[in-house]
């Protein structure tokens, strides 16, 4: 889910192109595919179809995501954390074995965004976000325990190049099974708009490790977004891992209808 914040972050900093109106509801979904081996010693495929619902009323910007997961891979790794217990892994698939295939619903993620400053083409934006427990943690498809999390988001325009920073902090839920330590997080990068209706961009995305077994993640991410005629937009994106904690690579596809 670190991943789809991120992305969905890098757009959002794309004023020409991505910012919502006033009073505006929009609804979407995406494809989501990445592998790697976290330093577990053999690979872990994860394919996310996650649903959203946003609302956008003044300052204020509700957004509700529901993912649905399968993974494919050793027990040890968990979706949106990474490697974190070698010695207490989960087993997928209802098998005895701890390496198998585990699909369902993922953690619910709610997160609610005030726009602190919006002028002149720059903005800085506050959010909270909690992640709900609705993944099974017995089959490693989460940790079973309730996250909260702030970030600051700052970006500003030059023509047609929008830079954007953000910074966060997540705090972990004590799980039963996996002791995880509260961590930050960073995103810095730039959009380019490339005519009325595309954008291109990269950023490069980090966390520090959340426990011993793990280490931290470090991702570059190059995305592309076009805003249709009327009320749909779209954005593709690839990623490459530069950590150990972060898959090898990945990619994506996700589709917005606003009203």
């Amino acid at each position: 889910m670190r991943l789809l914040i991120a992305v969905t972050a890098a757009c959002l900093a794309s004023a020409a192109t991505c910012a919502l109106g006033a009073d505006e509801t929009t609804l979407g979904g995406g494809l989501h595919y990445s592998t790697g081996d976290y330093g577990a010693g053999s690979d872990t495929e994860i394919t996310s179809l996650a649903f959203t619902a946003q609302r956008e009323t003044g300052p204020w910007r509700f957004k509700l995501t529901v993912p649905y997961l399968e993974v494919t891979g050793p027990g040890s790794v968990l979706p949106g954390v990474g490697n974190v217990n070698n010695t207490n892994p989960r087993r997928r698939g209802g098998g005895g074995a701890s390496r198998g295939t585990a699909t369902g619903l993922g953690d619910i993620v709610g997160a609610a965004t005030y726009a602190i400053y919006s002028g002149g083409g720059s903005g800085l934006d506050g959010t909270a976000r909690v992640k709900l427990p609705t993944a099974d943690a017995d089959q490693g498809l989460g940790t079973g325990e309730t996250d909260f999390g702030f970030q600051l988001d700052a970006y500003t325009t030059f023509d047609r190049l929008t830079p954007f920073l953000g910074i966060g902090y997540t705090f972990f839920g004590d799980s039963s099974f996996v002791r995880l330590d509260d961590a930050m997080n960073y995103s810095i990068g730039a959009s380019y708009r490339l005519d009325a209706r595309d954008s291109a961009g990269l950023s490069l995305d980090g966390r520090e490790r959340v426990s011993a077994a793990s280490a931290e993640q470090r991702e570059l991410i190059g995305f592309w977004t076009r805003r249709f005629t009327g009320p749909w937009r779209a954005q593709l994106y690839f990623l490459k891992g530069l950590a150990d904690g972060s898959p090898d690579w990945g990619m994506g596809a996700t589709a917005f209808y606003a009203f």
